[in-house]
């Protein structure tokens, strides 16, 4: 396995997940949480850094299709197809770009392609656009040019989860709206547009023990924010 390209590796092993392997860790890989995970987390990143301020997710739940289009800066245009197929291609991690990162881009997003029937990506900025479509993790083609119309910068990603990998995958319409809000929670002022339904805290974890922490309290939380650290107490 070690001498197989890495997409041969990850659907490999993702269809013998089911033999020897603890039923927990079989759920987590054939989750929609996970591959719906590791492309908004990149989108995430973005408005982390102050690039963007909205993400619109879209989800087929009877199929898995699902696409993300952020606003961020837009991976660079030369470097496309490589954020998506090669392992650690990014430059997250390099000269303190990124001091907080939920996502890895090029490992994440290199997951979801190699375990998608069929992956779609395409980057935009000022002006121009480069993009790459694959099916299970092979490249098929790639383009790059320049916009008929005013496209402001960022990434989309359409992808279709690969069932004969993922034989239980399966889209759940009440986790995946979960998750979304917990983006929006930890992100305060974050917007996220899920199947044309705008998602969106201003308050952050404030937002979050008054909408999930119901019980009555027997003090007002306590709540801090700062530009590196958000904390919320109650009991």
């Amino acid at each position: 396995d070690l001498f197989l390209p890495g997409d041969r590796v990850i659907r490999k092993r993702a269809a013998l997940a089911a033999r020897g392997v603890p039923r927990i860790v079989v759920q987590l890989i054939q989750s929609e949480l996970v591959l719906l995970k590791e492309v908004v987390d990149n989108s995430v990143d973005e408005f982390v850094m102050g690039s963007g301020r909205k993400i619109d997710v879209t989800v087929d739940y009877s199929t898995g299709e699902t696409s993300v289009r952020d606003y961020g800066r837009g991976i660079p245009l030369e470097k496309v197809v490589e954020c998506v197929s090669q392992m650690n291609p990014g430059g997250k991690y390099d000269n303190e770009n990124y001091q907080f990162s939920a996502g890895m881009n090029g490992v994440g997003t290199k997951a979801v392609n190699a375990l998608s029937e069929f992956f779609e990506v395409r980057a935009f900025r000022e002006g121009e656009f480069s993009e790459a479509y694959f099916e299970e993790g092979r490249l098929k083609s790639k383009r790059r040019g320049t916009c008929r119309t005013r496209e402001p910068n960022g990434t989309f990603i359409r992808y279709k989860p690969d069932v004969k990998v993922l034989k239980n995958f399966k889209v759940r319409e009440e986790h995946v709206l979960r998750r979304m809000k917990m983006y929006c929670y930890v992100n305060a002022g974050l917007a996220v547009n899920l199947n044309g339904r705008r998602i969106c805290s201003e308050g952050g974890l404030s937002d979050l023990v008054a909408d999930e922490a119901r019980f009555e309290k027997l003090y007002a939380p306590f709540h801090v924010r700062t530009k590196t650290l958000e904390m919320i107490f109650t009991h």
